[in-house]
């Protein structure tokens, strides 16, 4: 049986959404660790492979540059799990990844890149309050459109 952790205490992956697939990649969101100094896995996005296997390199995570700040407030982006998105025209889609956290913020990520710490495409408050629930993606015509439960805010994707 395989099995996942992070290289802290803490960290878990609960997010209502549980984990996201696409392609041959998993993506899961990791909550707040505890009693760290340097970044050990929370307060992120990987992917991993099928077998549950972790690569270290930046394009198989992300985690938003204030991390620490964000363990230390329990301002996770564990409690949503990541949402693939396909953005872009029929004959030109990119494939995008949707990161959100407790502090209210959207993390867009490039799904074949994550970035590592701070690689975020775009970060911008979404909600005016913490992020707790299991987003859902939908197409009408050309628009992309994310539900999630919150209050307020946007993320603005054109020209990405």
């Amino acid at each position: 049986m395989a099995a996942w952790s992070t290289r802290a205490r803490g960290g878990g992956i609960w997010a209502p959404g549980g984990i996201s697939v696409a392609g041959q990649s998993l993506f899961v969101a990791t909550g707040n660790t505890f009693g760290v100094s340097t970044w050990r896995d929370g307060e992120a996005v990987f992917r991993l492979a099928p077998d549950l296997h972790r690569s270290s390199e930046r394009r198989d995570f992300f985690a938003p540059p204030n991390w620490l700040a964000l363990d230390q407030q329990d301002a996770d982006l564990g409690a949503t799990n990541p949402i693939p998105l396909n953005a872009g025209t029929s004959t030109n889609r990119q494939a995008l990844m949707l990161a959100l956290g407790k502090d209210g913020r959207g993390y867009l990520l490039d799904q074949n890149n994550l970035g590592g710490i701070g690689g975020s495409l775009a970060a911008e408050t979404v909600s005016r309050r913490p992020i707790r629930t299991a987003p859902a993606v939908y197409e009408i015509g050309a628009d992309l459109y994310v539900a999630l439960q919150g209050a307020g805010g946007s993320l603005p994707v054109e020209g990405i």
